[in-house]
């Protein structure tokens, strides 16, 4: 072979491994969990109602951005209001995030109100709720208050088919008198 072949061939193969490189980059809208931002709209103001066996849910937030192809929604400000023949419990929480019927994560400063107590966590307070089995946990910083007699723990687990709550990991209660 020439010179002048061996210069076109590796001129050729550069080019070639230019192309593929440029095709490479900047193919963020094919990184695995991308979602096309016509598939993400926005709410403002969101308000979402739903019944599931005697039980009503209300769920209000500022703002809601629905990701359609993973069905699920990142709130923020957000109210959940659970009602059904026995209680009714309101909460806020800074952010969070819903799956359509399935479950909802709140995180931030999160606040609750029954009729018979209220309860509070820290600013990193999370708490999570499954839909399908009427059960939810709040975590860091828990306290609860029913009439002056107060209740602190790491964690609160809460079977709202049983009635019980559970208090876990450094409990310590306050009677008032």
């Amino acid at each position: 072979m020439g010179r002048r072949f061996k210069v076109v061939l590796a001129a050729a193969g550069s080019l070639v491994l230019l192309l593929i490189l440029f095709s490479c980059s900047g193919s963020d809208k094919r990184v695995k969990g991308y979602v096309p931002p016509s598939n993400v709209f926005e709410i403002k103001d969101f308000e979402m109602l739903t019944g599931r066996e005697g039980a009503n849910y209300r769920l209000l937030a500022a703002k809601a951005s629905f990701n359609r192809i993973e069905n699920i929604a990142e709130l923020t400000d957000i109210t959940v209001e659970f009602e059904d023949n026995e209680d009714k419990i309101t909460a806020t929480a800074d952010r969070g995030y819903y799956m359509q019927n399935r479950y909802l994560v709140a995180e931030g400063n999160i606040k609750g109100r029954t009729p018979e107590l209220s309860f509070k966590t820290g600013p990193e307070g999370i708490m999570n709720y499954d839909f399908e089995n009427y059960t939810g946990t709040v975590e860091n910083d828990v306290e609860c208050d029913q009439g002056g007699n107060i209740i602190k723990a790491d964690k609160a687990e809460m079977d709202f088919k049983t009635k019980i709550t559970e208090f876990k990991g450094n409990v310590s209660i306050s009677y008032s008198m």
